[in-house]
C-alpha cells in the first residue's frame, strides 16, 4: 500500500473537536493532516445543502464565541478574525402552561425566572447557588481548567483555573442537579424542574436532574446567556475554519476512511482506502468505539473499561429540515425555541424539541424569501431498531407528523408551503453519517461518566482523544476545550525527544 504523506499529528475526523486541535497545533509550527470520512467537515456540528438551502445538521448555535469565551479565545489563538457572528439575544422555552424567556442579558432573565417560578427564599437560594457556579467555572473554563485529574500536573493546572477562593467550590464535582434542587428545597415547582430537565437534556442528554452533574448543568442552563450563530449556519462556520486551517498550511483529506492504525509512539501508520498516512502522534475524535476497532493494538485497559461502562448510554435523535417562505417564521423575535408538550411525560420524542430558524437575508442559508428550519429532539435507539422497512416508513411519518404538530404552536403555519422537508433518524445516522447504532451526540452525561469518571484524553503515549466521548462532552464549547486539552497533550509529547 502507497505512503501518501508524513505529518506530525494526523487528526482522525473534522468535527469541532478535531479540526480545533489541527489548527491549534498547526498554528505553533506542526505538520498536521484531517482525515475525514465525508465531502465536508462538520461532525456533530455539521450541515447539508439543497437545492439553495443549508441546514444544520446537530448543533445550530456557537456557544461562548464574544468576550473573553472559550471559543472567542480559540478564534483569536489560531488567528481568525473573518466570522461573521450573531449574538443572540436569548431563546424561549414553550412549557405546556406557560412561555419563559431565556435573555442573554442577566437582568431580564432574573426578572423573567422570578416572574415564571417565583421569588421564595428557597428559589433565591436555588438560582444564587446555581448562578455562582455557573460564573466560577465559565472563568475556570476560559483559564484552561482539565478533568479529570490525575497527577499533580492536573493538580496545578485546576489550582491555576480558580482562584483560591474559590477552590471549596469543587467539592460540587460529586454532585448531581437534583442534590441543589432537594437541597434547596424547590423540587415540587414543576414548572422548574421541566425547564432543567429540558436544559440538562439538550445541553448534556442527561435523562433527568439526578443524572445530571451540578457543575455541568450550572453551565449547560446558562448557556442562554453565551450563544451565537454563525452567518450561514455552520456552512458559514465550516467554510472560514477549513479556509483559514488551510492558509495555515494544514492538510484536509476528504472522503478518506480509516481502515486501520498501527504502531508506536514516533511512528504511527493511518491505514485508509486510499493509502497509508505516517504521523508522530494521532488525535483521534470519531466515535470511540469505532476507534477501538480500528486500532486494537492499543490495549488500554482504562479505555476498554471506559468503553463497557458507556455502553448503555447512547441516545439519538430525529430532526426535520425544512424550507420554508419567510412569512411562516417572521412572527417572533427569537428564533430559537424550546418546546415541552407534557409535564407527565418522559423526555424524547418530541416531549422537549427545538426549533432553530435561520437569520432574514442571510442568503447563505436560504434563497432571498425563505429560511431554512431545523426542528429536532431526542430519541432511543432501541425504539428504532429492528425495524423492518414497512414499520420504519410508518414511525418515521408519525414522528415527522408529530414534531410538526408541536412546531405549528411556535408557528401556526410552518410547512404549508414548504418547498424542502426532509427527515432524519438513527437509522439516517447510522447509514449516512457513519454513526455506530446511529448514536448521535456521545453518551448520556451521568454522575457516573462525568468529571473525574470522564475518559481521558490521553490514551498511551502519542495517542489522544478529543470530542464528546471525552471531559467535558458534547456542544461546541466542550468539543473546542477537548480539542485544546488533546492538542497540549501532543505538543507535550511531540516535544519530548525520548517519547517520540
Amino acid at each position: 500500500m502507497q505512503t501518501l504523506s508524513n505529518f506530525d499529528v494526523v487528526v482522525l475526523g473534522g468535527g469541532i473537536s478535531g479540526v480545533s486541535a489541527a489548527c491549534r497545533l498547526q498554528t505553533l509550527g506542526f505538520s498536521t493532516a484531517v482525515l475525514e470520512v465525508h465531502d465536508k467537515p462538520g461532525g456533530c456540528a455539521g450541515y447539508y445543502t439543497r437545492d439553495g438551502f443549508s441546514f444544520d445538521i446537530g448543533a445550530t448555535t456557537l456557544v461562548d464565541f464574544s468576550g473573553s469565551g472559550v471559543g472567542a479565545k480559540f478564534l483569536d489563538d489560531i488567528g481568525l478574525t473573518k466570522l461573521s457572528l450573531e449574538h443572540l439575544p436569548g431563546y424561549q422555552a414553550w412549557l405546556p402552561d406557560q412561555t419563559v424567556t431565556l435573555h442573554r442579558k442577566r437582568s431580564l432573565w432574573r426578572a423573567e425566572r422570578e416572574a415564571a417560578f417565583g421569588n421564595s427564599p428557597q428559589m433565591q437560594k436555588f438560582w444564587k447557588t446555581l448562578d455562582s457556579l455557573a460564573d466560577i467555572f465559565w472563568a475556570a473554563c476560559q483559564k484552561g481548567i482539565t478533568l479529570p485529574i490525575n497527577d499533580m500536573s492536573g493538580v496545578l493546572r485546576a489550582a491555576r483555573s480558580l482562584p483560591a477562593i474559590d477552590w471549596p467550590k469543587a467539592r460540587y464535582l460529586s454532585h448531581s442537579l437534583g442534590d441543589l434542587v432537594d437541597r434547596c428545597g424547590v423540587r415540587e415547582n414543576r414548572r422548574l424542574i421541566a425547564l432543567l430537565s429540558m436544559l440538562c437534556e439538550d445541553t448534556l442528554h442527561s435523562r433527568t436532574i439526578d443524572d445530571a452533574p451540578l457543575i455541568s448543568a450550572a453551565l449547560g442552563t446558562s448557556i442562554r446567556g453565551r450563544i451565537s450563530r454563525p452567518r450561514g449556519g455552520m456552512q458559514g462556520f465550516w467554510r472560514a475554519i477549513t479556509d483559514h486551517y488551510e492558509m495555515l498550511g494544514g492538510t484536509f483529506v476528504f472522503k478518506t476512511k480509516v481502515v486501520g492504525v498501527e504502531g508506536e509512539c514516533g511512528d504511527f501508520t493511518i491505514l485508509t482506502k486510499r493509502g497509508r498516512y505516517k504521523a508522530r502522534t494521532i488525535v483521534n475524535t470519531i466515535p470511540a468505539p469505532s476507534f477501538a476497532e480500528l486500532a486494537p493494538s492499543l490495549d488500554s485497559k482504562k479505555f476498554n473499561a471506559v468503553l463497557r461502562r458507556n455502553a448503555g448510554e447512547y441516545g439519538s435523535g430525529v430532526v426535520i429540515c425544512l424550507g420554508v417562505p419567510e412569512t411562516e417564521v417572521d412572527i417572533h423575535e427569537h428564533r430559537h425555541h424550546q418546546i415541552l408538550e407534557r409535564y407527565d411525560a418522559p423526555l424524547g420524542n418530541g416531549n422537549n424539541m427545538f426549533i432553530s430558524v435561520s437569520a432574514a437575508n442571510d442568503l447563505m442559508s436560504a434563497p432571498e424569501g425563505f429560511r431554512s428550519v431545523m426542528i429536532s429532539t431526542h430519541t432511543d435507539i432501541d425504539s428504532w431498531d429492528g425495524l423492518c422497512h414497512a414499520e420504519y416508513k410508518i414511525v418515521k411519518q408519525e414522528i415527522t407528523d408529530h414534531l410538526l404538530r408541536l412546531a405549528r404552536r411556535v408557528y401556526p403555519n410552518l410547512g404549508n408551503q414548504a418547498r424542502i422537508l426532509e427527515v432524519g433518524t438513527p437509522k439516517s445516522y447510522a447509514r449516512f453519517a457513519r454513526r455506530p447504532l446511529g448514536a448521535v451526540g456521545g453518551v448520556r452525561t451521568t454522575m457516573r461518566n462525568a468529571n473525574q469518571n470522564a475518559m481521558q484524553t490521553r490514551v498511551r503515549d502519542g495517542v489522544f482523544l478529543a470530542g464528546e466521548y471525552v471531559w467535558p462532552g458534547l456542544g461546541s464549547v466542550a468539543c473546542l476545550m477537548s480539542g485544546s486539552n488533546a492538542a497540549n497533550e501532543a505538543k507535550r509529547d511531540l516535544r519530548k525527544k525520548a517519547a517520540c
